[in-house]
């Protein structure tokens, strides 16, 4: 499996906006199917403010039945709930957008391969980094 995980940071007026990104392909580097499981994509900083998270399904699953969700090793589902990969689109997560992280929080893409040998997806979540703000004020 090859991973890449990416964090991208920009100042938009008052605060930072940064986005982590993850992508999984359906087979390891020896073009194996990788295994059901979980695959970590990046980490949330206590205090952060969750925008947007979408599902990139760049090139479709062939196997049966896969899905990709997104969350936490405590909550899998918490920011997209499993989500078919048998075609290319784009699916925007709906599930604990707009909400304050309390604590750091570990992202997880929790996989159903379903035995394919074709796929690729990228996970993006956009969020606040409220620790990181850079106020501007004027006296």
């Amino acid at each position: 499996m090859t991973t890449d995980n990416t964090r991208l940071g920009w100042n938009s007026a008052t605060v930072d906006v940064v986005a982590v990104q993850g992508g999984i392909e359906a087979t390891d580097r020896a073009g194996v199917a990788i295994v059901d499981g979980t695959y970590e994509v990046g980490r949330i900083p206590a205090g952060a403010i969750i925008q947007k998270v979408y599902l990139d399904r760049l090139v479709s699953f062939d196997g049966t039945i896969p899905t990709i969700a997104i969350g936490t090793t405590g909550t899998p589902e918490k920011y997209l709930a499993a989500t078919a990969t048998d075609a290319a689109t784009l699916v925007v997560g709906a599930l604990a957008l707009d909400t304050k992280v309390t604590v750091a929080e570990d992202l997880i893409l929790t996989v159903v391969n379903g035995g394919s040998v074709t796929g690729k997806a990228v996970a993006y979540i956009s969020y606040i980094d409220t620790n990181h703000r850079r106020e501007m004020f004027t006296v």
